[in-house]
Order: C-alpha cells, then structure tokens, then sequence
C-alpha cells in the first residue's frame, strides 16, 4: 500500500490527530501485509491440501487394488489348494483301484501255485511250479515297490508301529535272501549284545528295509559272503534306543561317480540295455524315505570289485514280549464255557469273486477246516440271521453291500442282541493302503489279511481268533 504521511506543523491537536493518522495509516498498512500474506498463505495450504487429497486419493485406490489382488491370489490359492486335494484323493482313489486289480489276479495266481505244488508232481512239473511262484513273487515285489514309491510321494504313506520280535524279524528277512544252492554265498547274521528283543516300530517296514538291502547284496554277490549285523545305543528319550544295522557283502561294489544317484528314483549303476541285473531302481529310494520317517539315515560304502557296505540306522521304543495265555481245553476251561477244538470253528467266507472264494475254502481245508461261503455282503447278512460264525473272512469290494457296510451292521447286530457272541472279522483285501486298514477298524473288524494271500498268514489269523474265543 502507498501510505502519505501527514505533515504536522504544529504541536497542537491538529499536529497530534494528524501523528495519530499517520500511525493508523501505518497499522493499516501493515495489516494489509498481513493479509496479503495470509491469503498467499491460505493459497499455499489450499494447494498442499489438493496434493494430499489426490495422494490420499491415489494410495486409496492402490489399497483398493491391493486388496483385490489379495483377494484374487486368495482364490486362487484355495482354488489351487482345492484342486490339489482334488488330484490327491484321485490319486489315492487310483492306487487303491490299481492295487485291488493287479493284486486280485495275482492272488489266484500265487495261491493256485503254492497249493500246485503239494500235489504229486514229477520233477519237471515241480519245477515248472516253483518257477511260477517265484515269477510270481518277483512281480509282487516289483507291484509294492510301485505302489509304496506312490504313496510316499504323495504323502499317504503312514507308519504302524507296534511291538514285534526283532531277532524274528532278522531271520525272515535272511531266510527270504538266502542265495540258491548253486551260488556259492554264505548269509550270515549277527546281532551284538545289547539289542532289545522286542521294540516298537513299523516292524514290516523294518523287515521291508532288510529285505531289500540283502536281496541286493546277495543279488550283486556272484561268491563270498554276505553279513547283517545288528546293534542298539541309547535314544534321547527315557525308553528308547537306536537300532543300527549293517548290510556287507563280497560282491562287485558301486563306482564312485554312482554313489550319489544310488539312493534317487528309478536310477540303477547299470543302466545299459543288456545290464545282467535287474530292478526298478526303486527299492533304495524307498529304503531311504522309510528309513528317514523312522527318524535314521542311510549310508553306503563301497570298493568296486571288492564289495558293499550299506548301513542304516532308526529310532524304536524298547519294548516287552506280549504274554501268551495258555489254550484252554474243553475240560479245563474252569469258567463254565468250554473252548473248541481247532477243527470246530465255525468260519464264513464272504467273497464275490469265485477264483478267490474256491482259493480261500482251499486253503482253510489244507489247513483242516472247513467253511460256509456267501457271494456278497447281502447273502452274508442272510446267513447270520440263521447262523452264527466264530470267524468271518471278509471281502472287502463287493457289489451292493460292501464288506465295510456288512461289518458295520453285524455290529449293530450284536449289540441289540446283547447275548449274542462277537464274531471275529478278518478283512480280506487286495487294497494295501493305510486308509483302508483304518476304514476295517474303524467299522469293527479284528483284524485284516492282504491279497495275495498265504497259508502261514490265514493260519495265523485262525490262531488269533482261538485265542478270542
């Protein structure tokens, strides 16, 4: 603002209102400053606000746009996580239909064969026999390594530990392994002081692993000798302890370029055409992802020409030999109820497949009983309304009424009845998934015996289920 002072030419009051205009002038002035100011300051705060609104506006926006990609990547997760459960069960579904078809016909296959061979036969036609069964049992070995190698890759396989004998466990494995008398192999064992009798694993699986390691070591051994030895050190927990075994033969030995690939999928130290040995490649693989779910390792160590050494080690509970009670006879039974005879159990076959109906009421004559038979679920239900069984043997696909359903509902049965005696359910199965064991429990059945299926394993159920009566 352009301020004229007055000039005051005099003291009087005149000079003195004319003072005060000037410092009123001067006031004005300034405070038009201020306001100029102020509106520059206004102007300025205006335009920050706008800028802070439109970044506000624009981080809304990003946020917005943030939270439907969150959405988004969340459905397609689930989607994924959906579709994986959904390949998963069609995978289990897969395997649990693949090992009931191929095991069904090798059923009939082993167990015709096996009951072949005790008939009179010249020496060519037990030799014949014998080279079927062995066939037989190599395509089996070959069919689990697959159907094992699938499951743990899909995250289905689950351990069953339960107590069992480990020196029992160490000769079938070795009886199993040992090399014909054409080849000059010796197959020794030994098991140091110090191992527990009895400890508490998946004890088949143990079996499984020994197996496997022998049936190579006398496999790759043309002369010499093959030794498992056994030894136990304490574990980290109160009852525990580690098992380790060694597996060493005299045989040809590994390369040292092999060695790292020797425990990988469908990998072989021989992988020509015209290789002597043969194999899937498969059942180290599997040694070692049995091994590591046991809570071990695996190692090996070799010489080419000179031989093998492979060593595993697991963590097991200690555990004690179950207590048998003694069998009861008839006239000693002490508590008003007599017990029968072997030869007396009364046993229904339920199976609707007539190949394994005829095998299974074979093996139970040659074990020296005899049985009913019903073609499905439905004739077996019939039956029990007329009958009562000590023993049933279960199928466990059937039409209609499946073995599970016909289970669930003698239970029933039995449990309205009150009086009536429990019978003993034994599921027959060509399915070998843990799933499956779980369903026959879970539905009330005592116990359950693979496809194909064998005398010294009918005979042991027979046994279990005496003991019950």
């Amino acid at each position: 603002m352009d301020i004229q002072p007055v000039v005051a030419n005099s003291r009087d009051e005149v000079g003195e209102m004319a003072e005060s205009f000037n410092v009123l002038q001067s006031e004005i002035a300034r405070g038009a400053d201020g306001l100029v100011h102020a509106r520059d300051g206004l102007r300025e705060a205006r335009r920050e606000l706008t800028e802070i609104n439109q970044n506000l506006e624009q981080r809304v926006d990003e946020l917005a746009a943030s939270l439907l990609e969150r959405q988004r990547v969340e459905i397609q997760l689930r989607q994924a996580k959906e579709s994986a459960e959904a390949a998963d069960l069609a995978k289990s579904e897969f395997l649990a239909v693949m090992s009931h078809e191929i095991r069904t016909p090798m059923n009939g296959v082993l167990g015709f064969a096996s009951i072949l061979k005790t008939t009179r036969l010249d020496d060519e036609q037990r030799e014949f026999v014998e080279t079927i069964c062995a066939s037989g049992e190599s395509l089996m070995v070959i069919i689990n390594d697959i159907l094992d190698f699938s499951k743990i890759e899909s995250g289905m396989f689950k351990l069953d530990p339960q107590p069992f004998d480990l020196r029992a466990c160490i000769d079938e494995a070795v009886a199993l392994c040992s090399p014909g008398k054409s080849k000059p192999v010796s197959l020794r064992s030994a098991i140091e002081p110090g191992v527990p009798a009895w400890v508490t694993t998946d004890g088949i699986r143990v079996r499984q692993i020994l197996i496997n390691l022998l049936g190579n070591a006398v496999k790759f051994t043309d002369a010499g000798s093959v030794e498992i030895r056994a030894a136990a050190g304490d574990g980290t927990r109160p009852g525990e302890c580690r098992l380790r075994f060694t597996v060493a033969d005299t045989g040809i030995g590994i390369p040292p370029e092999k060695i790292g690939s020797l425990f990988k999928p469908f990998t072989q130290v021989d992988t020509t055409s015209t290789r002597k040995y043969g194999g899937t490649g498969l059942g180290l693989a599997i040694c070692k992802s049995l091994v590591a779910q046991m809570g071990g390792s695996i190692h090996v160590e070799s010489t080419p020409g000179k031989g093998s050494t492979f060593s595993f080690s697991i963590i097991a509970q200690k555990a004690s030999a179950p207590v048998v009670e003694p069998a009861l006879s008839e006239a000693d039974s002490g508590d008003g109820t007599s017990r029968r005879a072997h030869h007396d159990l009364r046993i229904l076959v339920v199976e609707d497949v007539l190949m394994n109906q005829v095998l299974t009421l074979r093996l139970l004559s040659d074990l020296g009983h005899r049985a009913d038979k019903a073609d499905n679920g439905r004739e077996c239900l019939q039956l029990l309304q007329e009958k009562t069984y000590d023993l049933i043997l279960m199928d466990l696909r059937m039409p209609g009424i499946d073995g599970i359903m016909a289970t669930r509902e003698i239970r029933r049965r039995e449990q309205l009845g009150g009086h009536q005696p429990r019978a003993f359910i034994c599921a027959l199965t060509a399915n070998v998934m843990t799933r499956d064991r779980e369903a026959c429990l879970a539905a009330g059945m005592d116990d359950l015996l693979p496809k194909p299926l064998r005398m010294d394993d009918l005979a042991a159920v027979l046994k279990r289920c005496r003991t019950r009566l």
